[in-house]
């Protein structure tokens, strides 16, 4: 098949999981001996060397910027001009492409009239949803053709749209997944005090690291020794000042470091010197990837399991649960891990090769495939 991947961010310029998720389904789809072309926005200010990166274009434009938190385009001059300019390289790519289908990923930032162009001119448009509550309002989408098919990332994700759709149509999942084999093969560090505990995302209050900060607090007046790295970019204009000062007037500065984003290979040297993976996520995720990667790489996840992310992390079945919001929980969580170090490690084994055997974004891949090769026949 000719496939169209379009969305908002693509890596290597990426900010959180998205542009993430849409890249490898992109390069599982073209190992599968799929043609592929990407159309995506420039966004420099993220970061990332795209000199050789073959199959993307880079020329749509963003109705606002993520630089500094988000920030949108208010001048109602500018946003006609990019709609336009935006409309006639859609145009000018399916021209040239002819693609028989196109996968659609985050369209924030983007107008969703995009969706509607596709669909007239014949195109079925797969729409992953990686987020339960799309900041597109849903009546702006091409619900109405028979052209358009929502995908969610988890059940969770297809839950919600099925209830935002209300036309009682069947949302299949395709679950987000991750690159398992990055990390498959990396040694696990066993279990021991002091804990070396890792954090995985965006640094931004939803996300909760303010909730395993105050876990390690009450850590530290227990006496309990551990060491902890928060990887992921900064977002929003305080940045990362709220965690820093939280951190220094809690005196604990010596036990954690803020390392920014972390590319992949990085983010697997970063899981392997590192016994577990807190996941606090307080806004009910989509899907949640890094759980899935720190599992493939061996590590204890101890999530919140908000949204989605309740359908890989079962408590003591292949990780351990918290309450979402409340440190005091998670800290007996962790103290508990130190307690019964043997049954944890129990819990590691198998959250890795059920990482691996459900949510690798290869078998999430050729479901999808199945699907769109299934509307051309």
């Amino acid at each position: 098949m000719r496939l169209l991947v379009l969305n908002n961010l693509y890596p290597p310029q990426e900010l959180g999981g998205y542009g993430r998720s849409l890249f490898d389904f992109a390069n599982e789809l073209r190992a599968l001996g799929h043609q592929i072309q990407v159309l995506t926005s420039n966004a420099p200010y993220l970061d990332g060397d795209i000199g050789d990166e073959i199959g993307v274009c880079r020329n749509l434009l963003l109705l606002g910027s993520y630089e500094n938190g988000l920030q949108l385009l208010n001048n109602a001059g500018d946003i006609h001009t990019r709609n336009v300019q935006n409309y006639r390289l859609l145009e000018q790519f399916m021209r040239t492409f002819q693609p028989q289908a196109a996968l659609v990923g985050n369209i924030d930032l983007l107008n969703p009239t995009l969706l509607h162009q596709l669909v007239a001119a014949g195109i079925h448009v797969w729409h992953h949803f990686g987020f339960a509550n799309a900041n597109v309002e849903i009546d702006q989408l091409p619900l109405s053709s028979p052209l358009y098919h929502p995908l969610g990332g988890s059940q969770h994700t297809a839950s919600a749209l099925q209830l935002a759709i209300s036309s009682g149509s069947n949302v299949p999942v395709i679950y987000t997944g991750a690159q398992t084999w990055r990390f498959a093969s990396l040694l696990s560090t066993p279990l021991s005090v002091p804990l070396k505990i890792a954090y995985a995302g965006l640094m931004i209050g939803s996300k909760g690291p303010q909730v395993l900060l105050d876990a390690l607090i009450r850590l530290k007046s227990l006496g309990i020794a551990f060491n902890a790295e928060f990887a992921g970019a900064e977002f929003g204009v305080d940045g990362l000042n709220p965690f820093q000062r939280y951190v220094a007037d809690a005196d604990i500065a010596n036990h954690v470091q803020f390392l920014g984003r972390l590319d992949r290979d990085t983010l697997a040297e970063f899981y392997a010197r590192h016994q577990i993976l807190v996941f606090p996520s307080i806004h009910p995720e989509g899907f949640g990837i890094v759980q899935v990667e720190a599992m493939a790489a061996g590590l204890l996840v101890i999530s919140s399991g908000s949204g989605g992310a309740a359908e890989t992390v079962y408590d003591d079945v292949n990780g351990r649960r918290f309450r979402a919001g409340d440190g005091a929980h998670l800290a007996e969580v962790l103290q508990d891990v130190i307690s019964n170090p043997a049954r944890h490690e129990q819990l590691r084994k198998r959250a890795r090769r059920v990482a691996c055997r459900c949510f690798d974004v290869g078998a999430s891949s050729l479901k999808l495939a199945s699907l769109m090769q299934a509307s051309l026949d």
